[in-house]
């Protein structure tokens, strides 16, 4: 018999991340991501009219410019110490303006 259970991790009072957990009895579980955040499709937008580079916002945050890069990319997903520190960047932004979620397919 398969089990399922769905841990939910906070990231703040109104945005989560859920994570599936699946397997059989007696078996090791599976973990599986239900979605994950990324930065926003307009990030790329938002730095230019903030006069900000990608070096001067890596110096800012404590991240390399190239992994400042694969974030605006898309090609890496901001962990919750990095939100946490772009959202302390831009604290007149909400977390919906600088992060959107996104569904993981099967």
């Amino acid at each position: 018999m398969q089990a399922f259970c769905t841990l939910v991790y906070c990231i703040d009072s109104s945005h989560f991340v859920a994570l599936q957990l699946a397997g059989m009895e007696g078996e090791h579980a599976s973990v599986k991501a239900l979605y994950y955040f990324r930065l926003h499709r307009d990030f790329r937008k938002l730095l230019a009219r903030r006069n900000f580079s990608q070096n001067s916002l890596g110096r800012a945050v404590g991240l390399s410019s190239g992994y400042v890069s694969q974030l605006i990319r898309g090609t890496r997903s901001p962990g919750p110490e990095v939100r946490k520190k772009l959202m302390a960047v831009f604290p007149d932004l909400s977390f919906d303006e600088l992060f959107q979620e996104i569904a993981v397919d099967d």
